[in-house]
């Protein structure tokens, strides 16, 4: 072992590596920015609650989000948050980042897509069932897996488009 840090709570999220730094979000309401050859802490950020997904990061931006419904952009370098936005139902997944886009996913079934500075782009309300899970590009389309609803999988296009839905019941 080359060095061990106590976040102050579990880290359920993939951590994230970028330059030498690694980034962890932790049950503790804090991500932190590590050295990844020393484990010196560089800076944390304290959230509103659980960070329960992992960071993404994108030019300067560290994006990481909590299961209160606050996604949160914070400078790479110092930790400082440069804007937030607060969503309709909790974050559990990892923000993922596409063309320009954040998209990400609520216990409440909402489903959006934010520009960098943190204005939506577009959002659709799914009729039944929570998001749990980091959403997955696949070629120009934006999966989200469900859980508790009719469909297990819905894709979107980029422009907020629903192009399909994947229902086990209605294969039969």
């Amino acid at each position: 072992m080359r060095w061990s840090v106590d976040l102050g709570g579990a880290v359920v999220g993939t951590p994230l590596l970028v330059d030498g730094v690694v980034y962890a979000g932790s049950f503790a309401r804090q991500l932190f920015a590590l050295d990844a050859e020393t484990g010196d802490e560089l800076w944390r950020f304290t959230a509103n609650d659980w960070i329960w997904g992992g960071p993404a990061g994108e030019g300067n931006l560290i994006l990481v989000a909590d299961i209160q419904g606050h996604l949160f952009a914070l400078d790479r370098e110092s930790g400082e948050e440069i804007w937030r936005f607060e969503a309709e139902g909790g974050i559990y997944g990892s923000p993922l980042i596409a063309n320009g886009l954040i998209f990400i996913g609520t216990d409440l079934g909402k489903v959006y897509a934010i520009d960098m500075q943190g204005r939506t782009e577009w959002v659709e309300t799914l009729t039944t069932g929570q998001i749990y899970s980091q959403p997955v590009l696949a070629g120009e389309l934006v999966l989200f897996a469900l859980v508790g609803g009719d469909n297990l999988v819905v894709a979107y296009d980029l422009d907020g488009s629903q192009a399909w839905s994947f229902n086990p019941a209605a294969q039969d």
